[in-house]
């Protein structure tokens, strides 16, 4: 019969039927090693030092333990001579709960109270360690940085939405006439200075095309007699400026991260899409776990679910169609080019997690390929208002159907 080996905090122990400890090897009262164990057993990886301690507990006891998990099973493997079996025993449960007391009333552990105290203390020291290796994960660095792009999309969008109203106030056909957030910033900033020329504009970034525009159209009217208390309007678009430079740095931060991070998936779509598309998955590895009809529709969960609650029909793409071969082409080519720019982002990120290999321009390629032959198969549109007629008859007659079955 098999003796129980059980790993813990405190050490490892080797029991028999009777909850007996047969051999024991603690970690108490070494934080670090208690620490080491812990890792080690939920990683699944003995490392030397904790095998130390399992080959101490165990010493010429048996040849065979029974333990609770696989890996735990897998890795004792190693030990010469030592053959691990996995059980799901009640015993080693049993043991788990009363170990504590077994170890006070054998003198192994002087008082509940150090006992407690040393958990305290290795669960404060796992804690750390994870946080430590979690932060050192290459991709998280990026996800932060593309959810802070989004989060200044938004404020300044919002911003730029209540300078746009303010602004109009005073010459509401400058406002009409620029669409950019940011341009219209620099025109409010340049306004409240009274600096309102081409030098000026262009040299703050306005397109030449627009300044131009602004000079010949509207310069009579931003050069009447200012308005008083402008501060306040200007220090608004003196914010949506400062914000619009910080979203320019992250996203050359982003763009030259996503290079050493995922460089098949950047090749493949560009940086900002890349990091987007991982952020949402929640890491590059569970990127690349995820099938290409999964990636395909990351981002439109909203729609998909609709879909799948109405019955209407599914969502062809989700962030990807932001990428421009997808955004540009017609709307029915989209589904077949949004299929073929998934499964490619499936190898990509594939690679890239698993490999390191470089192989995004031969991705790139192969994906141009095949969207020119999705062009040259389907260069018209098909006709679509007759199945639409059906799409809703159909649709008609299982909603009749429903009501039917409701009366009976």
């Amino acid at each position: 019969m098999p003796l129980y080996l059980v790993p813990n905090a405190l050490g490892v122990f080797l029991h028999d039927e009777d909850h007996r400890i047969v051999g024991h090897a603690l970690a108490y009262p070494d934080v670090s090693l208690g620490a080491r164990l812990v890792r080690d057993i939920l990683q699944g990886e003995i490392s030397e030092e904790v095998a130390n301690l399992f080959s101490q507990a165990i010493r010429r006891h048996t040849t065979t333990v029974a333990v609770e998990s696989t890996q735990i099973a897998r890795a004792l493997k190693d030990i010469q001579g030592l053959d691990a079996v996995t059980t799901d025993s009640r015993n080693i449960k049993t043991f788990r709960n009363m170990v504590d007391r077994l170890l006070v009333e054998q003198g192994l552990i002087e008082s509940p109270q150090a006992l407690r105290h040393y958990r305290h203390q290795v669960t404060l020291l796992v804690g750390q360690q994870v946080i430590a290796d979690a932060s050192q994960v290459p991709d998280l660095p990026v996800r932060h940085a593309i959810d802070a792009v989004d989060e200044l999309d938004k404020s300044i969008n919002m911003l730029g939405m209540h300078l746009r109203e303010w602004f109009s106030v005073y010459h509401p056909l400058v406002s009409n006439k620029i669409e950019d957030n940011e341009h219209l910033a620099v025109i409010v900033s340049l306004w409240a200075q009274g600096k309102f020329s081409m030098d000026e504009l262009t040299g703050a970034g306005i397109p030449t095309q627009l300044a131009q525009e602004l000079t010949e159209m509207f310069l009579p009217a931003v050069e009447g007699s200012l308005p008083a208390n402008l501060a306040p309007m200007a220090d608004l678009a003196s914010a949506i400026r400062e914000l619009a430079d910080r979203r320019r740095e992250i996203e050359k931060y982003i763009s030259e991260a996503m290079v050493a991070v995922a460089p098949n998936i950047t090749a493949l779509v560009g940086p900002l899409i890349g990091a987007r598309l991982i952020s949402m998955a929640g890491s590059l590895m569970e990127l690349a776990r995820k099938p290409s009809s999964t990636i395909q529709v990351l981002g439109a969960e909203k729609a998909l679910f609709r879909s799948l609650r109405t019955g209407t029909a599914p969502p062809k793409h989700g962030v990807i169609f932001q990428v421009p071969l997808l955004r540009t082409a017609p709307y029915w080519q989209r589904g077949k080019i949004a299929r073929a720019l998934a499964a490619k982002l499936a190898i990509a990120a594939r690679v890239d997690a698993f490999s390191g290999r470089s192989m995004g321009d031969s991705l790139r390629n192969d994906l141009e390929r095949r969207v020119e032959e999705i062009r040259r198969q389907s260069p018209e549109p098909p006709p679509t208002r007759p199945q639409r007629r059906r799409q809703r008859d159909s649709g008609a007659q299982r909603t009749t159907k429903k009501r039917r079955r409701r009366r009976r």
